[in-house]
């Protein structure tokens, strides 16, 4: 009913439904097709594959919706996403038409770029927070629709540099308090002597924020290190519990891993 109404092609994402069965799953991707839309996305991981029970997402049963109605529309391939070479490997294994990726990129978002001489990552995180906040402040987030300025900033930077912020605390608490993008700034520069100061190497960086649940690093609860996990992202700011990063919320675990 929807398809025959709307004057734009219609896609669809979906996950697995729950259950040791893929058969129900296949024939829910089936009965969609049948609909009419025009892109389906599978995300290989159930509604409960959440948090610390995220896990690696099924790319074999996207494989298998792939044998059955790729022919008829393309399909993309969702989840366990964290560089270039899985989404070689998701492609190999899925046969799918495309890859979609969410979290990853929010931490990295040139996953999908590579240099074919160089496999080694190329550009550092420290540069992608510089080139975001310049960007931020060209087109300030609060004038698009984003509610506070500085609170969608301070997410971002929140996944680029989250590996920085686990090894230091105090910028990591600075992050949290600051109330301007001059404050941020400033984070970001001390950031920088921190590379300085150890000789950083960019070809060592690897995912942090990404695989948070997945590497069991959360640490203990202080007044200068809040816990990492989701609620990082309900730090008190001004002494009011508010989130600071978005979720208003909401259930910010609803991501594509």
């Amino acid at each position: 009913h929807l398809v025959a109404h709307l004057r734009v092609p219609l896609s669809i994402k979906v996950r697995i439904l729950p259950g040791p069965d893929i058969e129900a799953s296949l024939a829910l991707y089936g009965k969609i097709v049948d609909a009419g839309i025009h892109l389906l996305t599978i995300h290989g991981r159930t509604r409960t594959q959440k948090a610390g029970l995220t896990g690696h997402a099924d790319w074999e049963t996207i494989g298998k919706a792939v044998e059955l109605y790729g022919d008829r529309i393309p399909i993309f391939a969702n989840g366990s996403i964290q560089d270039y070479d899985d989404v070689e490997e998701c492609l190999r294994v899925t046969n799918a038409d495309g890859v979609m990726s969410s979290e990853s990129l929010l931490e990295y978002p040139p996953i999908f770029y590579r240099i074919p001489q160089t496999p080694e990552r190329t550009i550092g995180r420290l540069q992608l927070a510089m080139e975001y906040v310049q960007l931020a402040k060209q087109y300030p987030p609060e004038k698009g629709g984003q509610g506070s300025g500085v609170k969608c900033i301070r997410m971002h930077l929140h996944r680029f540099l989250h590996q920085d912020l686990q090894e230091d605390t105090a910028l990591r608490q600075k992050v949290v308090e600051v109330k301007s993008v001059a404050g941020l700034e400033s984070c970001i520069e001390d950031c920088q002597q921190n590379h300085l100061r150890v000789n950083h190497s960019i070809a060592s960086e690897k995912l942090s924020w990404y695989r948070r649940h997945r590497d069991g690093a959360s640490k203990p609860v202080t007044a200068s290190a809040p816990r990492d996990d989701d609620e990082d992202e309900d730090l008190l700011d001004e002494g009011v519990g508010v989130d600071l990063f978005g979720c208003d919320g909401e259930d910010c675990n609803g991501g594509d891993y």
